[in-house]
């Protein structure tokens, strides 16, 4: 058998870790970064950030799944499909975000959100044609915010496939608006 990082009980977590789940939604991945206490905090903080950011929220959740479908990330995509569709995500448009290899027809700012994961994933800078069209488009907020959302989800989507995070018996985001509740 392969070895595994298991999902830690109550028990192997320190009283104010306990305390702090307890007030999130119950997902795996909470539990394991309550394994590293001194970035547990920060990294809610970021995550709230980028909510509170006022980026659309069907956009928010195309872009995240298009982050997690590129990175092969199943326990992303098992949490974001339900807040996908709770925003108004049709099956169909999920469908080409997380199967085609270009996604277009979805509308000018999910299509070019979509292009601007799909290069971030790449590893190097956006193409001049991609950021011409992004800052054209975004004011200097809005479009940081995006960028703060995709490269966060892009580490979150690294954590997860590395410590390969099992997915919960159900959705714990279903009627939640973010992974914090």
């Amino acid at each position: 058998m392969a070895p595994e990082v298991h999902v830690p009980t109550d028990g192997e977590l320190a009283p104010e870790m306990v305390a702090r789940l307890a007030v999130l939604p119950p997902l795996n991945v909470h539990r394991f970064l309550a394994l590293v206490p001194s970035c547990f905090e920060g990294w809610q903080d970021l995550l709230g950030g980028i909510y509170a950011a006022g980026l659309d929220p069907q956009l928010r959740e195309t872009v995240i799944c298009r982050v997690g479908a590129r990175a092969g990330c199943e326990y992303e995509l098992f949490q974001h499909r339900v807040l996908a569709e709770q925003n108004g995500i049709t099956e169909a448009a999920l469908d080409m975000i997380l199967n085609s290899e270009e996604v277009q027809g979805l509308g000018e700012d999910a299509d070019l959100l979509c292009r601007v994961a799909d290069e971030m994933h790449g590893g190097g800078p956006l193409t001049d044609p991609t950021f011409q069209r992004f800052i054209s488009r975004f004011d200097e907020h809005t479009a940081m915010a995006w960028l703060m959302l995709i490269g966060h989800y892009a580490c979150v989507v690294r954590v997860l496939n590395g410590a390969r995070v099992p997915l919960e018996d159900s959705p714990p985001l279903r009627g939640a608006g973010s992974p914090q509740g």
